[in-house]
């Protein structure tokens, strides 16, 4: 518990940058605010034959497949590779044959994806936003509780 409990006097380090820290002006300058830990050594590869889109709700609150359909629905026509993660407890068979231009798995390396996605449906995770924007990967907000919807401001 003393871990998390630090007072202004120690030095800290936080990981994140200060415009994401709620209330970072209540912080002493003990604090020193450094960009998330991203571990890739990839630089973002944008260039390919069409644009690709990436879908992920996080790794918990990811049995979705009404959104996934929607998604999927919104996306079948257009010129676009799509890639959802979907998560290890949601039933991939409720979402359907799947059209050419969509994949659906439960697990992906996330940096690997990011790294060549040209924009990126979050569910607005601290480490997701992180990595998206460590990767320059545009997002679109989805926030799905109110944590998220605090770092989707902070975003915005």
């Amino acid at each position: 518990m003393s871990l998390v409990q630090n007072d202004n006097n120690t030095d800290s380090v936080v990981y994140t940058s200060r415009k994401f820290q709620p209330y970072a002006e209540s912080f002493s300058e003990h604090y020193t605010f450094v960009v998330p830990s991203v571990f890739s050594k990839v630089m973002p590869a944008k260039e390919k034959e069409r644009p690709l889109i990436y879908i992920s709700m996080g790794t918990l609150i990811n049995d979705r497949p009404d959104f996934y359909s929607k998604c999927i629905d919104a996306l079948k026509e257009i010129n676009v590779e799509v890639i959802i993660s979907c998560g290890n407890t949601m039933n991939q068979e409720l979402l359907g044959t799947l059209p050419d231009n969509i994949r659906v798995y439960p697990y992906v390396n996330q940096l690997d994806v990011l790294v060549k996605a040209d924009a990126f449906i979050t569910h607005c995770g601290m480490n997701s936003v992180s990595e998206s924007l460590y990767m320059v990967a545009p997002m679109i907000l989805y926030p799905q509780t109110s944590e998220q919807c605090a770092v989707a401001r902070r975003v915005t």
